[in-house]
């Protein structure tokens, strides 16, 4: 269960980084939805530069595509 909490925490940091001026009920909404399953690919890819070496994002990067 941490290991989800911190990908949640994760996503939430993105999203704010991304859109700075969204409020928070957006942004606990957006992360609602990827907790449901639904994840947009900028997301996805954000999470695994931040969690990943540069070879191992390669590899995950491809697959996810």
């Amino acid at each position: 269960m941490h290991v989800k909490e911190t990908l949640v925490s994760l996503v939430g940091i993105i999203i704010r980084e991304k859109h700075p001026h969204k409020l928070e009920g957006d942004v606990k909404y957006m992360i609602e939805q990827i907790r449901k399953g639904y994840i947009d690919e900028w997301i996805s890819e954000a999470v695994i530069d931040r969690m990943y070496d540069t070879q191992d994002q390669e590899v995950l990067l491809k697959l996810i595509s």
